[in-house]
């Protein structure tokens, strides 16, 4: 057995090296990474399902350490190796602004397996200039399928702030990175502010948002009061992550038309169960990846004011967020790029993100239809 396997190694050594096609697929680029970090096991089982579990190869090596040591058989050693593998590819040799914008391709990775990660493009190139047309290389939200990306890492309300701050007065996003990782983070430790601030980047400009977008964030961070911020925070973070938006629109919103307040983990899971013939990407995550998961989208939802409960409590409360104007007239311009007809804007279900209806959403876009005209 033990030969076999090393036979079965060394073939998918030699077909990498030989610019074997089907050496190049994402399945077969992790499992001969794994290679190097897990010896004497059969390794392609495991990359199976951290491809189920967090989507591509992209995902797979930009993911947090921490959400990829809770899937069974991934340690440290293994952690390190492939967020290292995407620090090198992504920071160490990106490409130059210059390089066509909308594709750029990281060494690291053969350009006929994986596009180079958004992150990446966002730290070369920054949001899109004010000139540029509305949505011009904008990707508006996430699709595909669900991953554990949010397993580790909360809100990061003040983080966020911090780096909104920054980057209003640097207006570059590379310049604000560094910023942020060179002492701009209150965390001491450097491997923990590269964390944070890739989650921020993921959430904030991975899409690669139009200025204005940038610019209403940072008038959120820039205010005394953090409500508009939050509100934001949370509209973003939810368009951005697939399964977070699914658990608000199939889980928090009919538990508060019902007249529900609790919600709990044990929800969460609930959900999981029943949406795994649909993702079967679930499937490959481990029994601790879920359970963590699951408590942490609802800390996440927390920290941006849609539920309350103790740090830590299984079980949080729905609370209805006070929507401004201001935060109505950005989800409505947001949708408005996204080519939304206008009559349709009020009906559409990124309001429910608010745990706004129909009645409350056209109530509040007449209202900052006025406030703008004044």
């Amino acid at each position: 057995m033990g030969d076999a396997r090393a036979g079965h190694r060394q073939r998918l050594k030699e077909r990498f090296l030989s610019g074997d096609a089907s050496a190049h697929t994402d399945e077969a680029l992790l499992e001969l990474l794994l290679t190097y970090a897990i010896p004497r096991k059969d390794v392609r089982p495991l990359a199976e399902r951290l491809l189920a579990g967090f989507g591509d190869l992209q995902q797979v090596l930009t993911a947090d350490p921490a959400a990829l040591c809770a899937v069974d058989g991934i340690g440290e050693h293994a952690a390190v190796l492939l967020r290292l593998t995407a620090w090198i590819g992504q920071y160490r040799f990106s490409p130059p602004a210059a390089t066509s914008p909308e594709r750029e391709q990281a060494p690291t990775i053969p350009s006929h397996a994986a596009e180079t990660p958004a992150v990446a493009r966002e730290t070369a190139r920054g949001p899109a200039a004010p000139d540029e047309p509305p949505g011009e290389g904008t990707q508006w939200r996430a699709t595909g399928p669900y991953t554990a990306n949010n397993a580790s890492k909360a809100g990061l309300v003040e983080e966020t702030r911090l780096a909104l701050l920054a980057y209003a007065r640097l207006r570059d996003v590379t310049a604000t990175r560094r910023e942020l990782l060179d002492g701009g983070l209150p965390q001491r430790s450097r491997a923990t502010r590269e964390a944070i601030v890739r989650v921020i980047q993921d959430r904030l400009v991975a899409w690669r948002p139009p200025a204005w977008v940038c610019d209403d964030l940072v008038a959120g961070a820039e205010a005394p009061e953090v409500p508009d911020l939050r509100l934001l925070l949370l509209l973003h973070t939810v368009r951005q992550d697939c399964l977070l938006y699914d658990v608000l629109q199939q889980v928090i919103w009919p538990h508060r038309q019902e007249g529900l307040s609790a919600i709990s983990r044990v929800d969460v899971q609930r959900f999981l169960d029943d949406a795994l013939p649909a993702h079967p990407e679930i499937d490959g995550w481990s029994v601790a990846t879920r359970e963590k998961l699951a408590g942490n989208l609802l800390t996440i939802l927390r920290d941006y004011g849609l539920l309350q409960g103790a740090q830590g409590s299984a079980t949080k409360h729905i609370v209805e967020p006070v929507v401004s104007p201001r935060a109505a007239a950005h989800l409505a311009r947001l949708l408005a790029a996204e080519g939304v007809d206008a009559r349709e804007i009020p009906h559409h279900d990124d309001w429910r993100i608010w745990l706004l209806d129909v009645a409350r959403a056209r109530a509040l876009l007449t209202t900052a239809g006025g406030e703008s005209a004044q």
